[in-house]
């Protein structure tokens, strides 16, 4: 995929997970911070059933718009899920775990995107 199509990509996952009422959601350009990936997109749902649909919901998307899923990590009941498509990471945590995690402090210097929109 070209840098562009990646971008619109990790945006489309970030209003997709809005509109299925997932919280704080940002998408962190971090291409220039590290080499595992382009863009993180963080979010928070509200409990495991939400998790578990957010990240079926994600994983759907990602592959029905020309992308691939070449990795899942974590289950709803742990309180935090990684998708990887290895150009995006997503990160979908509850909130006690996004807590402790803290990714916007960690990625700090990572430019988010959505930072100036009503998404977040």
């Amino acid at each position: 995929m070209t840098h562009d199509a990646v971008r619109e990509l990790a945006l489309d996952v970030a209003g997709l997970l809005d509109m299925q009422k997932a919280e704080d959601v940002c998408v962190f350009e971090v291409e220039e911070l590290t080499t595992i990936a382009e863009y993180f997109v963080i979010s928070t749902g509200r409990n495991a059933r939400h998790l578990k649909a957010l990240s079926r919901d994600v994983q759907g998307y990602i592959e029905k718009h020309k992308s691939r899923v070449i990795g899942v990590e974590g289950d709803p009941e742990s309180g935090w899920m990684l998708i990887d498509t290895g150009d995006i990471v997503v990160h979908l945590f509850d909130s006690p775990h996004r807590d402790v995690y803290n990714l916007e402090i960690l990625w700090g210097d990572a430019k988010d995107l959505l930072s100036d929109s009503e998404t977040n």
